[in-house]
């Protein structure tokens, strides 16, 4: 049996502005602060907490690297920790696309199995104020 893809949730995640650290040696960094948002799907449904950022890097390439951490409360209450790592860019149509390995960080309990899952994603962004992510699941072999 082959591997597949199941969706695990949906989310929009509200921005602030990036600040605008500069050039590094590994790319020009942007730290865009998470001011909010929501999680809905069938894995996992919630709010997403304030006060975690994309640490985003352009790369000399043009490709962003993004490192987003934040926290999510689940509709039952707990706290869980999510680190999200990938690469995009922007596209043609003006939107920017990255694809995205979602790593979550649970308490021993109903989600620990999370710890432990294979995830991966899309961000898609438009317009300044937030993003679109889904996550997948992946299941078999």
């Amino acid at each position: 049996m082959a591997a597949s893809l199941e969706l695990f949730t949906t989310l929009f995640v509200a921005v602030d502005p990036p600040i605008e650290t500069g050039d590094l040696p590994s790319g020009f960094r942007r730290v865009i602060p998470i001011t909010g948002g929501t999680l809905h799907g069938p894995g996992l449904t919630g709010e997403v907490l304030s006060g975690g950022a994309d640490w985003n890097t352009q790369l000399p390439s043009g490709v962003s690297h993004l490192w987003a951490r934040y926290t999510v409360r689940t509709d039952d209450g707990v706290l869980l920790g999510i680190i999200n790592d990938g690469y995009g860019s922007w596209q043609a149509d003006g939107r920017f696309l990255a694809h995205t390995h979602p790593r979550i960080e649970a308490p021993a309990g109903p989600y620990e199995a999370l710890n432990t899952a294979t995830l991966v994603g899309t961000v898609v962004a438009t317009d300044g104020t937030g993003v679109h992510i889904t996550w997948y699941r992946v299941i078999g072999e």
